[in-house]
Parts: C-alpha cells; structure tokens; sequence
C-alpha cells in the first residue's frame, strides 16, 4: 500500500515539476528496551547527506522503561523520529518486525539500542548503496567493547564475540550479521525475523550477494 502511494506521488512530481532523480529514502530502526538516553541521543545525531532521506523508527520493547518519557519528551514531535511502544514486552525479533512494518523506505538500517556509530555510519550507508546498487544488504562492520571489568572479560574468554567484526574478517559474500549494524534493502518478500527466540538478540541471515559496509562500535 505504502508503495503504491510512493510510485503515484512519483508519478505526480515528475509530471509537476519535470524528470527529477529520486531521493534515496532510508530508515533506521532501532529496537530499544532499556531505552539508555546517552546511545539514542548519539544515533538520533548521526550526520546524513542532503540527497539522503533518513526516518528513525524507535520501538520501544518496554512500555515501563525508565527513560521512555524523556524519550517522548525530546522527539516526540520531531517529524523525522517515530517513537512506537509495545504493549507488552515482544523480545527483539518481533519489535524488528513491527519496525519493518513501519518502514516504507528504500532501505533500512538496523542499529541495536547500546552500539556507538561512527558518526558518518549513515553517509557511509548512503555512498555504499550507490556504489552497489545491485545488491540487496551489507553487513556493517561492529566491533565489541574492549575488556574493562570481570563480565566483559568473560564474554570475551567464552568467544561468544567472535562474529561481531565478520566484516573485517571477509571481503564478500557473507552469510549473515548481528543485528547491532545491519543496512538491507527492503523487500515486500515476506521475509521477517524468526521468533524462536523471543526474548534474546538475534541475527537476520542474507543471501548470497549481501557485502560489508560501514562501521559500528
């Protein structure tokens, strides 16, 4: 439906106001349940192209988290921030896919709730997708905090974090990323996030052709 309107809104500029290159349009959803002012601040300031349309989509996974009414009350009505609540806790797959049902963007960036980007991750974003235009999703480049206590050092020791710089580690064709910095384009194929997993973090598997692009910390 949303499409639809996009192409008949096309359709009207073009004949208006004459052949105009479109917008590249890309939105950033972010699944947040701690709602930690400090990180969305940060992403909410992340520096963009002017030929570059950005929405940010915040769902929020806890409609009793702490920082939620700061949240409303700094971008509430900012036309360029959605800030959606669910009822109840869903986990971190259902809360992308209540995203992605918000999106009618070209593309959407997935950014985790507690990841510092660099501050050009979404010029980056911008420049990548034109230099590939062909391919339908890049796995950015995350890099887990470096060991400063006793938890952090023993996430380190278990290896769990060994995926998280994939991008680092191959120059194409990966198979799949976390979640924290993802960029695809999206497609009404009906393809959404799995909720075996309600409750935890999970990572959305790309075919063949994704590549790397961008970084995150």
């Amino acid at each position: 439906m949303m499409n639809s309107a996009n192409k008949r809104i096309e359709e009207f500029l073009a004949i208006e106001c004459g052949h105009r290159d479109p917008v590249l349009t890309l939105d950033v959803i972010i699944p947040s349940y701690r709602v930690q002012m400090p990180y969305l601040d940060w992403i909410l300031g992340l520096n963009s192209h002017a030929s570059c349309s950005i929405m940010f989509i915040i769902i929020v996974d806890d409609p009793h988290a702490r920082g939620l009414n700061e949240l409303k009350t700094k971008y509430e009505y900012d036309p360029l921030i959605r800030i959606r609540t669910n009822t109840v806790n869903l986990g971190a797959s259902d809360t992308r896919n209540r995203g992605l049902a918000e999106s009618s963007s070209d593309y959407v960036r997935f950014l985790d709730d507690d990841v510092f980007p660099s501050k050009n991750l979404l010029k980056e974003a911008e420049n990548i997708i034109h230099a590939y235009p062909c391919h339908i999703g890049f796995v950015g480049l995350s890099q887990f905090p470096p060991t400063t206590n006793m938890y952090t050092n023993a996430i380190h020791l278990a290896g769990v974090s060994f995926f998280w710089d994939i991008a680092s580690k191959m120059e194409e064709d990966i198979p799949w990323g976390v979640t924290a910095n993802l960029l695809i384009k999206r497609i009404e194929d009906g393809v959404k996030f799995l909720l075996c997993f309600p409750k935890t973090r999970g990572h959305r598997f790309l075919p063949s052709e994704a590549s790397r692009a961008g970084q995150s910390s």
